[in-house]
């Protein structure tokens, strides 16, 4: 009898650092912490050395945080997305590249860093929809250039026209797309409808799903609906049809970044994490993970965080133990456990405090637009959900 190895591995999960090298600690919010005027900076402001919520991370606030990562058992690390600050032009753009690399100088040049295309790298969302592409051939380059690109010749060729390629890490396969692609801010760029299968991505899902399985998806733009808009975060006909190539092949996870948000999914069986972000852009405090892997399939993770407060407070950015998802919650993140928690939290408003205490700094009590955005693949399943709630919660009162 043919006995099936054990595939594992740990993951350092990096999401939406949006390093902000123009980032002034007298700047105000409304400016984005930034000044280009001696009028526009506030004294009060002055007490924020490593960042303000609703801005983004200070270069000095990265460096801190990237000093205190632990690569001693990772295997992997996924870049899922926005290395630079929301905005950035010229050379402050191209320069978070290198700050990023050289905060990090001290990873293990043995250890793989998967980059996945945010928004932020596309010049806020754009890049051509056919023919030659700047934006990603820029990116390659300023990647290259920084040292954090090790991909081969196959892979550079797909991730510079179109920002997707696949690897094998640790025997299992890894499938990064570019989802960036599939939203109504790209399209509302192009001037222009959506075409059916923009830069060939889904060909190229098609033939890796040919001869794959048990794998991880990477992306930035997650399934599903935002629950903070109740929008979906994709065109409604790329992410059916992404789902629908995903039906009869199930990836083992998905991960993706974007909200900043700490959060999970499960739609048709595919367990989804929202990876939390290091920019406070979301009134969130930076935070990361670290994910233990088996067979693609996530089966515990550490989240560490960086108290903001505490950071301005002391002029250094400090990293500490957020939570171990089976000690807080009490199971695996498997799918079964997935859809038990989000059910659970249909009724039990404490289970809910516990999942939102990590999604937000302010507590957010519309429990339904959160639970029912972790099980609803469409904007129509989630708005019965939501009418659904709204009766039951009529019939309680």
């Amino acid at each position: 009898m043919l006995v099936q190895a054990t595939l594992m591995m740990n993951a350092l999960i990096i999401s939406d650092i949006h390093i902000d090298n123009e980032y002034l600690a007298g700047g105000q919010r409304k400016n984005f912490c930034r000044a280009k005027n001696p009028w526009e900076l506030s004294p009060a402001s002055t007490n924020f050395p490593r960042g303000q919520f609703g801005c983004d991370l200070p270069l000095a606030a990265w460096e801190d945080i990237a000093k205190q990562f632990d690569y001693d058992s990772v295997d992997v690390v996924f870049l899922l997305g926005d290395v630079p600050g929301h905005g950035l032009k010229g050379s402050s753009f191209n320069q978070t590249f290198s700050q990023f690399a050289m905060a990090i100088e001290s990873i293990p040049r043995s250890i793989p860093i998967l980059p996945v295309v945010g928004n932020n790298e596309l010049d806020e969302y754009y890049m051509p929809v056919d023919g030659p592409n700047p934006q990603l051939e820029r990116l390659t380059d300023l990647l290259q250039k920084s040292g954090v690109l090790h991909l081969n010749e196959m892979q550079i060729k797909t991730f510079q026209t179109g920002g997707f390629y696949s690897t094998i890490i640790n025997q299992t396969p890894v499938l990064v797309l570019n989802t960036v692609i599939y939203t109504e801010d790209f399209w509302r760029k192009q001037n222009s409808e959506p075409t059916d299968d923009p830069r060939d991505q889904f060909k190229f899902i098609e033939e890796f799903l040919k001869v794959n399985e048990k794998y991880i998806v990477l992306q930035h733009i997650c399934f599903g609906i935002n629950p903070y808009s109740g929008n979906l975060q994709m065109y409604p006909l790329y992410h059916q049809k992404l789902l629908e190539m995903f039906k009869d092949n199930k990836p083992a996870s998905v991960m993706c970044g974007h909200t900043h948000k700490d959060g999970f999914k499960i739609l048709n069986g595919i367990p989804i994490f929202n990876a939390p972000g290091l920019s406070p852009n979301s009134y969130n405090n930076p935070a990361f993970r670290y994910m233990n892997i088996t067979n693609g399939a996530v089966t515990d993770y550490v989240q560490f965080m960086s108290s903001l407060n505490e950071a301005n407070a002391n002029n250094a950015s400090k990293i500490e133990f957020d939570y171990r998802f089976s000690d807080y919650y009490g199971m695996s993140p498997s799918a079964a456990n997935l859809e038990a928690l989000a059910e659970q939290m249909t009724t039990d408003e404490k289970m809910y405090a516990k999942y939102i205490e990590n999604d937000d700094i302010f507590y957010n009590n519309d429990s339904q637009q959160f639970v029912c955005a972790m099980e609803t693949p469409t904007t129509q399943e989630y708005t019965d959900c939501m009418e659904i709630w709204g009766k039951m919660k009529v019939e309680w009162e």
